[in-house]
């Protein structure tokens, strides 16, 4: 992969902090530079162990979406960075970035150390995830879904993945204390999450 010209490409053609779907930008590398690209290869927050290397242009903010930075806007983001296992449909939290700076979880140094190791991250929660919120002795079911209702025969109710109860959840490791809101159901308490699916 050519950085310079896939740098050089997005400069000229994006709009700095403005969000793009993936087919714009498949349509835009192929058109120009006759190569297609996976393009959450070149984000910050998501990433895969079939990455050979990271180019940080993009942030991933939804299911192919994603928001133009730059490499040179990077030291101004922190945030969650993120992996899904081929194969596992599980999403797992491998690190952070602090003012573009990444902090590997579980000790690993960098990239190449982490495409490594056998460790897949802090399990977080993730549209598909089922799981169990628990306050004292009693248990909420919910399912993170992409807005579409699917009707569970075994009590859980769907959560959508952009509603405010939704965004409380989503990226918040699983076995942790949180806070959150149900309306009409619960105020401002703090739960422990369990993982169903």
């Amino acid at each position: 992969m050519n950085h310079e010209l896939i740098i050089k490409l997005f400069r000229e053609k994006l709009v700095l902090n403005q969000i793009y779907s993936r087919i714009e930008l498949d349509d835009l590398i192929q058109k120009n530079l006759g190569i297609s690209i996976n393009i959450t290869a070149l984000t910050y927050n998501r990433w895969n162990e079939g990455m050979n290397e990271t180019l940080c242009l993009f942030e991933y903010v939804d299911r192919a979406k994603y928001k133009f930075i730059d490499t040179e806007e990077i030291s101004k983001f922190t945030g969650q960075v993120s992996h899904f296992p081929q194969g596992d449909g599980k999403e797992y939290l491998i690190g952070n970035f602090k003012k573009g700076k990444m902090n590997y979880l579980n000790g690993v140094l960098n990239f190449k150390e982490w495409k490594k190791t056998k460790d897949t991250g802090a399990r977080i929660i993730s549209e598909g995830t089922k799981f169990e919120v628990e306050k004292e002795g009693q248990f909420f079911k919910f399912y993170i879904s992409d807005g579409i209702t699917k009707d569970f025969k075994d009590g859980y109710g769907s959560i959508g993945i952009n509603s405010a109860l939704g965004r409380e959840f989503i990226g918040k490791k699983v076995d942790t204390i949180i806070n959150f809101i149900v309306i009409s159901i619960l105020l401002k308490k703090s739960f422990k999450l369990n993982e169903i699916f």
